[in-house]
């Protein structure tokens, strides 16, 4: 997860391609990591990741409007972060931009979220209070709708352990059982969300998907992806138009590593 950036452009959707510019103005070559990219309203990428150039762990950040053509100054976001979970971009259609990150002291996590090159403080996104000495490897997710920011994250603080809804800033939902983990979310441009997670039981790992057409105030029951196979790991999600796409990694007894997907309706079971 860590090395140096490689930008490939491309003008001809995709038939060619060529070298960018690197978008880390430390000038080193290593120790980047944990990164993601995401576009906005209008247009400009955004992307965001983990470095250590200040003899900690932080999270950067800089944009490019010509298509990756050249980048900004990069800036902090969070001087000091956890070392190595996962960060999630967001982008809303009034212009927001949002990051989930992972704290370092305590190891919940938070969002930092701007408008017009502006940032805000970051809010909590679930108030654990989990003091942990590691790197926990789990990230979670991260939607903009009309109304508000939601996210969802995973903790293993020992009274809270497993996935939760958020609402930055306010209080947080319990979503599966305490074996929840690697949560990931979506929103339709109507607004309604859509969260997957994975949970252990006795024949192994399944993925549960849960959604909520009213901005989080309530979630239908969780249900089971049945076609995921018992070695299912690490779900992610993305909406379509009246719909969401749920992906993950499988390996079957006897086979590779292979990418599966199931499609789920826009609307309650």
């Amino acid at each position: 997860n860590y090395g140096r950036f490689y930008v490939r452009l491309s003008k001809d959707g995709g038939v060619t391609w060529r070298q960018g510019p690197n978008p880390a103005d430390d000038g080193l070559t290593t120790g980047h990591g944990f990164l993601d990219l995401a576009v906005d309203a209008e247009g400009a990428f955004h992307l965001v990741w983990l470095d250590s150039r200040d003899g900690r762990q932080g999270l950067r950040h800089a944009k490019s409007s010509d298509g990756g053509a050249s980048w900004s100054p990069n800036r902090t976001l969070q001087a000091g972060t956890c070392e190595c979970c996962r960060n999630t971009l967001a982008t809303g259609p009034d212009g927001t931009v949002a990051v989930l990150f992972r704290d370092h002291d305590p190891r919940d996590m938070k969002v930092i979220s701007t408008k017009n090159n502006e940032w805000r403080e970051p809010l909590t996104a679930g108030d654990f209070a989990w003091k942990f000495d590691g790197c926990p490897h789990a990230g979670g997710g991260l939607a903009v709708t009309a109304a508000a920011l939601h996210a969802i994250v995973w903790t293993g603080s020992e009274t809270h352990a497993g996935v939760h809804y958020v609402r930055p800033g306010g209080a947080a939902h319990r979503l599966g059982d305490p074996s929840a983990t690697h949560p990931d979310l979506a929103a339709t441009r109507e607004g309604v969300l859509l969260a997957v997670w994975q949970e252990r039981n006795e024949e192994g790992v399944v993925l549960r998907h849960t959604l909520s057409d009213d901005e989080g105030a309530n979630w239908s029951d969780p249900q089971s992806i049945a076609r995921a196979a018992a070695t299912a790991t690490h779900p992610r999600v993305v909406a379509g138009r009246d719909g969401f796409l749920i992906v993950w990694t499988e390996t079957p007894e006897g086979a590779a590593a292979r990418w599966s997907s199931a499609w789920i309706p826009a609307s309650r079971p």
